[in-house]
This record gives C-alpha cells, structure tokens and sequence, in this order.
C-alpha cells in the first residue's frame, strides 16, 4: 500500500488529503502525470500554439 496526497493529482482541492491506496492505482496515477507533463514539455518544445485566436498566441506557450 502506498500513500498519496489528492493534492498533487488534483491542484484544485484547498485541504491536504491523503489516501492510501494500492500499488497499482499509485502507479496509474503517477504514469498519467508523467504523460501530461510529457505534452505540455513536447507542446512547448515545438512551439504548438492555435492560429485562430487573436493577438495569436496561447497564454501557456
């Protein structure tokens, strides 16, 4: 069993939760983490940005 704060999956809760919970769901959780943070480096990386919006460029980039 391995414990976890809700606050690092989910930045939106004001109060520090932990859970504990098994290894499988812990390993679930960090490995989609990995990945979004994978898309916002690749996505940053090669300057993707929307082309439709005005002044033209995306806050996040």
């Amino acid at each position: 069993m391995t414990t976890i704060k809700l606050n690092r999956y989910y930045p939106h809760l004001t109060e520090c939760i932990t859970l504990e919970v098994s290894d499988e769901v812990a390993v679930v959780l960090s490995t989609g983490g990995r990945q979004c943070d994978s898309y916002k480096r690749r996505k940053r990386e090669h300057d993707e940005c929307s082309l439709d919006v005005d002044p033209g460029f995306e806050p996040d980039v």
